[in-house]
């Protein structure tokens, strides 16, 4: 470690030359700071109004564990869905690690006639147990996945009004019992050698700020039993996939085509079903107005909407459905519709509205017909140039509101706002930033729908090696979301990565994890509960790393212009936005935290383990940026130790890509020569 030298010095030079802000303050806390000012303004320290989080929870004296033994027993139905069935098996497995006490699950329809109120029970999910004792969860109070704690005599009942609410009011019942927490694969808190759990009388309520929160990154979408225990969904168990002009079921991001396939409807070859009026002139996108030809818009919505029943009879599980324009920044340029983008204050978005408003009320008059009391959801992106919506602002209300009722959304519709022309490094609240008027956007689109999705980010797509700092904004954009009727949050981050990512990504999950939950938390706190649990021994070091690089990555979008429109695609290699001695050190303190941790291997191997890997893959980023920027300044021993730690470093984490397009981590290491 001799190499290194005194880095750290020089780090601290470097930051007490560039920054104007005192160090503390950026260190941990939840800042916005102008660009043009240089003065922080704490936006961790107001709360806004979620959901319900109620914790009423007292002692009585019984036991759940008393002696070393129970007599309790887990209980589920006979016919338990996936979700409950996880839940009740990671509940009696981390329940025997806690107290080595083993709890025998039984199914509710062979215990339900001789319930008691003396039964001793865990009881997970609605059973038939759950209805003896006069419980019932709803989904108007709990919504799709908040829950129940309660205690009923001598029984414990996790309810919730979906399996996940259920599932989740286990881990919840866990964290009350024994401490328990999520922080990555294999990486939790839990109470050990408990010898008595006193039975509590339960009386809790907690339904999540963020109705749905959906993973992010694909190897979340792969490992279920890590994105659940987080209380994270994966967005497709969600929404029912279109079909193409085949028959092909695949869930697209992007499916209007899918809905009025080219093949079908542009073919000039096939005139029987020729339609170019459906098309936008550029012909990338649809025309909402059918350029203003009444028959032909009545058309194109019976398609649709026969489109979307088809789909919601074939999946009854679900109720989500998407409509959603193609991945394009253009929009159809015809006199109908520029007519209409004037008439709406500039939103391309009111002929999206009118169009979907028609085929909602198809599916609903559909449904009616039926006699049949179908619940659904259509979705449809407000992006790019349908971000603006069709609103106007109230001078005396300072409130957004419809420019007329046609633009009012019906209640079956969704809007899904999503911006890549963002600046996600600052938040939503930020008047200085370029995310003002899409701030504007979203709320004008809360004022014409009762709920609003949102889809954010929190990588840099080019640079998924490189930390992307979103610490320092995304809990004031959570709370913006909260208070403009955000029901459902996507944070992109890197959704094609495999295996692990570097630059304090798994941090951004746990937060992310947390803060949709209960936006109102304390992230001093969390982050230091991660830091301890993450990285062990090593935490102090970690989080010194963190704190450092934090203040740093501040510097760089405030002084050096890393901040700004389309901050996801900043061109983060270089050498002007990085100091080859400050990345030296950091890697140095991290080889350090690597030694913190060695003697955790004589007392539990696993948890060693775990600990190596966690600490190695954040040093991957740094040594990254030193081999794509400095070898010409390092010197041969420099540049071999750089190289050996991330071939070590990569080996653990198994990181396979350098970026969203680019190609794989291999093969940069290859480049490099190392593999």
């Amino acid at each position: 470690m001799a190499r290194f030298g005194s880095a750290k010095c020089a780090l601290c030079a470097l930051l007490a030359g560039a920054l104007v802000f005192p160090l503390a303050a950026a260190g941990c806390n939840n800042n916005k700071i102008s660009a043009d000012s240089m003065t922080v303004d704490n936006v961790g320290d107001f709360s806004v109004e979620g959901a319900t989080h109620v914790y009423n929870v007292a002692e009585t004296d019984g036991y759940i564990v008393s002696g070393g033994e129970s007599g309790y027993k887990v209980v589920i139905a006979k016919d338990a869905s996936a979700r409950i069935e996880t839940a009740a098996k990671d509940f009696v497995n981390f329940f025997m690690e806690a107290t080595s006490v083993y709890l025998e699950t039984v199914y509710a329809d062979d215990v339900a006639a001789a319930y008691t109120q003396n039964s001793e029970y865990i009881v997970i999910g609605g059973n038939a147990v759950s209805e003896t004792a006069g419980l019932e969860a709803g989904y108007l109070e709990l919504g799709e996945q908040g829950f129940y704690i309660r205690t009923v005599g001598k029984s414990v009942f996790c309810l919730g009004y979906s399996p996940e609410g259920s599932q989740f009011a286990t881990y919840q019942l866990l964290t009350e019992l024994f401490g328990f927490d999520y922080f990555g694969v294999d990486c939790y808190s839990l109470d050990k050698g408990v010898k008595e759990v006193k039975l509590r009388n339960f009386d809790i309520t907690d339904v999540p700020d963020i109705g749905i929160r959906a993973t992010n990154f694909q190897f979340l979408m792969s490992d279920k039993t890590t994105s659940q225990r987080l209380r994270l969904t994966n967005f497709s168990d969600l929404i029912i996939p279109v079909p193409d002009e085949n028959g092909e079921n695949a869930l697209v991001v992007h499916n209007s085509s899918r809905y009025f396939p080219k093949s079908v409807y542009l073919n000039e070859a096939q005139p029987e079903t020729y339609e170019e009026d459906f098309y936008a002139t550029d012909e990338q996108n649809l025309c909402y107005t059918a350029h203003g030809k009444a028959e032909k818009l009545a058309e194109m919505q019976d398609i649709a909407a026969e489109k979307i029943w088809t789909c919601l009879d074939g999946d009854p599980s679900k109720k989500l459905i998407s409509f959603t324009q193609e991945d394009t920044q253009t929009f159809c340029e015809c006199e109908s519709c520029l007519s209409m983008k004037q008439q709406y204050n500039g939103s391309y978005g009111a002929a999206i509205i009118m169009f979907l408003n028609g085929v909602a009320e198809r599916v609903e008059n559909h449904y009616e017909q039926k006699g049949e009391d179908r619940e659904f959801d259509i979705l449809f992106f407000a992006y790019h140039e349908t971000n603006k919506p069709p609103v106007k602002y109230n001078e005396e209300t300072s409130a957004y509101e419809p420019c007329d009722g046609k633009v009012i959304l019906n209640d079956h519709l969704i809007p899904y706002f999503a911006e890549t022309r963002g600046d996600y490094t600052r938040d939503f609240y930020d008047r200085d930033s370029v995310n003002a008027p899409y701030a504007d956007n979203l709320r004008g689109w809360a004022a014409l729908s009762k709920r609003v999705y949102f889809w954010m980010y929190s990588t840099n797509f080019n640079y998924y090696l490189i930390p992307y700092n979103t610490f320092d904004a995304t809990q004031a954009t959570y709370k913006f979301a909260i208070e403009n009727r955000v029901d459902y949050i996507y944070d992109q981050n890197q959704s094609n990565q495999t295996g692990s990512a570097t630059g304090w990504s798994w941090l951004k999950i746990y937060l992310y994890s947390k803060l949709t939950w209960n936006v109102n938390q304390d992230i001093n706190g969390l982050i230091d509960k991660f830091m301890e649990n993450y990285f062990g021994p090593a935490a102090a070091t970690m989080r010194g790393v963190f704190n450092d690089w934090r203040i740093w990555a501040n510097y760089q979008n405030t002084v050096l212009g890393c901040s700004g429109a389309n901050s996801i695609y900043s061109k983060m290699l270089d050498r002007n936005l990085w100091s080859r001695q400050m990345l030296m050190d950091w890697t140095s303190r991290i080889e350090k935290a690597l030694g913190e941790v060695e003697p955790i291997k004589s007392v539990d191997v696993n948890k060693y383990n775990t600990y190596v890997k966690n600490v190695s893959t954040e040093r991957i980023a740094y040594n990254y940026l030193l081999l794509e920027l400095f070898q010409p300044t390092m010197t041969k021993e420099d540049i071999a130790t750089a190289k050996a730690q991330i071939y070590h470093d990569q080996t653990l984490a198994n990181i396979f890509r350098e970026s969203e397009r680019n190609g794989t981590l291999t093969q940069l290491l290859q480049s490099w020569g190392i593999v």
